[in-house]
């Protein structure tokens, strides 16, 4: 039986649109066995504190990554991971702050160092027309929630 690691790292509650979405992925999930979802909101060009923590107790030597003389070697093997993220601004590739976005970079390359590579993000990005009431929140929404429906089946 397959277990799902649901993480929500977002102090919003109820107005969280990264817990909204992986919420969605999870009901999704009775359909699909991926190993984890991580609903991971976007502070500061990077990850939250608290999602930073759990990473650091997760990442440990000869647990989940091991060392030798040719460098490092996650220990955990066929595993994928979704990631939903959420931003008030737009940090995707080739928009002009893409560079400002750490979040992505280093969510992969953590998850690589213990083995898992196959990661796919799923990004609600561009939120504070939301939060500002300049578009309608279930309008922009739905092809997000689409994606996250298709990303939790396919896992």
């Amino acid at each position: 039986m397959s277990t799902l690691l649901h993480i929500d790292a977002s102090p919003r509650g109820e107005r969280s649109v990264s817990r909204q979405l992986t919420h969605d992925f999870a009901s999704a999930w009775k359909q699909a066995h991926p190993d984890g979802v991580f609903g991971v909101p976007m502070h500061n060009f990077s990850v939250p504190a608290p999602f930073k923590a759990y990473i650091d107790q997760v990442v440990r030597v000869g647990r989940t990554f091991a060392v030798d003389e040719s460098g490092y070697k996650g220990l955990l093997h066929g595993k994928s991971a979704t990631v939903i993220t959420s931003s008030g601004g737009a940090y995707r590739s080739g928009s002009p702050f893409a560079p400002y976005n750490y979040q992505e970079p280093w969510i992969r390359a953590v998850l690589g160092l213990i083995g898992v590579t196959e990661v796919e993000f799923v990004v609600a990005d561009g939120l504070s027309e939301v939060e500002f009431s300049k578009r309608d929140r279930e309008q922009y929404l739905k092809p997000i929630r689409e994606q996250v429906q298709r990303a939790a089946l396919a896992a």
